[in-house]
């Protein structure tokens, strides 16, 4: 089975210049036939760029949204189209620990 993970956003440019970039992490991930987006940055950015590199976000399987103070996501497309969504929440005081809710 191969495994691929493509990067929506991040906090470097690309080389070509073309995806959006900002601080946070936004993953697409592909494995056993099962398609998850992990985390979504702090703004929308991570779709636009989705859809610059031809992936279809509203069909996920799941999302792992993970929120912290410093790092809020504010923007999910099409939340009601997903099959499941995981949230993490880390403290910033207490980063050892993590709620799954």
């Amino acid at each position: 089975m191969e495994l691929k993970i493509t990067t929506l956003i991040e906090n470097q440019p690309g080389q070509d210049g073309r995806l959006a970039f900002e601080h946070g992490l936004s993953l697409f991930i592909e494995f056993a036939g099962k398609r998850l987006l992990f985390d979504t940055g702090q703004t929308g950015a991570f779709a636009d760029n989705a859809e610059k590199l031809s992936i279809d976000l509203s069909q996920l399987d799941a999302t792992v949204q993970v929120l912290s103070d410093y790092d809020d996501v504010d923007y999910v497309r099409a939340p009601e189209q997903v099959a499941q969504t995981i949230t993490i929440i880390k403290h910033a005081v207490n980063l050892g620990g993590a709620a799954i809710v």
